[in-house]
């Protein structure tokens, strides 16, 4: 392999972690926002998720979730830090992980605490319909913490 072909193939690379960052943060402002039609085009086909205990399956179900928890929330804002990717020879998939940062504060009538909860997605990727979409996610919590209303 020449310079200039490890050059392009570099470039090829970052063109492709550039738009995967570009939908991990389009799904926290999706989530956070609550708007379903931007999140279910984040998807691939056939896409699952996997956040333990709390959901297993297509990523419609999670929205619901999603959306029905929305009833008992005042404010929430997702972030992802640190994000790693392995991207194949070929440039077909995708693998990643990255760090995300949950601030959840919930209606005030609840009785419930704001809580910070912490974690890592670990994320498969497929290009397909001409963009990257998650093939699986898989959600592993580290922490939760519930803050107390001010």
């Amino acid at each position: 392999m020449t310079r200039n072909e490890s050059n392009c193939s570099a470039c090829e690379a970052a063109l492709i972690e550039r738009e995967i960052i570009d939908v991990l943060h389009t799904y926290c402002l999706a989530v956070d926002s609550c708007d379903e039609d931007v999140f279910l085009a984040l998807w691939a086909d056939g896409a699952t998720l996997d956040f333990g205990d709390r959901y297993t399956g297509a990523p419609v179900g999670f929205f619901t979730s999603v959306r029905a928890n929305r009833a008992f929330i005042e404010a929430m804002s997702h972030y992802v830090t640190n994000i790693r990717m392995q991207v194949t020879d070929d440039k077909t998939s995708v693998k990643s992980t990255c760090g995300v940062s949950a601030i959840v504060v919930p209606k005030p009538e609840t009785g419930r605490q704001p809580r910070v909860i912490r974690g890592t997605y670990h994320d498969h990727w497929v290009y397909e319909r001409g963009r990257w979409a998650i093939c699986h996610r898989r959600f592993e919590k580290t922490l939760e913490i519930a803050l107390g209303h001010q």
